[in-house]
């Protein structure tokens, strides 16, 4: 039964995590701005032991007479993990010194992405954490017992 609770309560908190990205995602600019930005570096950024990447772009822009400086690519504060090769992808179409479109809350400037996040990529992500939903949520109302065609595991 531990194990049931433990694998619904992750699932929830992984699902819960997951659509906080989708909004952003479906929602794309919605609320932003789009504005001009001057690209100052670009880069990919390692992380869990050199196995995934995520793309690096810092960029400049003014908003107002104030001028800001953001590396977020995508809107939300979450990023897909990325293979080294698709993430130096994800940044090669970005140089120093280059005018770039990106967006920004006018109301929150410090707020601002970008690219949009592929739709895609989030949905992927929502079904693994469905998954263990699925999977966790029968454990934790079977009291540990998951009977699946005929086969039936106690948890123990």
């Amino acid at each position: 039964m531990k194990g049931g609770i433990a694998l619904a309560i992750l699932g929830f908190a992984m699902l819960a995590a997951s659509v906080g990205g989708i909004v952003p995602a479906v929602t794309g600019a919605s609320g932003h701005d789009r504005v001009q930005a001057t690209v100052v570096e670009t880069g990919i950024e390692e992380f869990d032991d050199d196995e995934e990447y995520r793309p690096v772009v810092v960029y400049e822009y003014e908003i107002d007479g104030e001028t800001y400086r953001s590396d977020n690519f995508y809107p939300g504060s979450t990023y897909p993990p990325y293979t080294e090769a698709k993430a130096r992808d994800r940044i090669s179409g970005y140089e120093s010194g280059e005018t770039v479109t990106m967006f920004v809350d006018l109301d929150d400037p410090d707020r601002a992405f970008l690219e949009r996040q592929p739709l895609g990529e989030r949905i992927v992500s929502l079904g693994g954490y469905a998954v263990g939903i699925l999977i966790g949520a029968p454990l934790l109302v079977g009291g540990g017992k998951l009977t699946v065609s005929g086969l039936r595991s106690t948890g123990e």
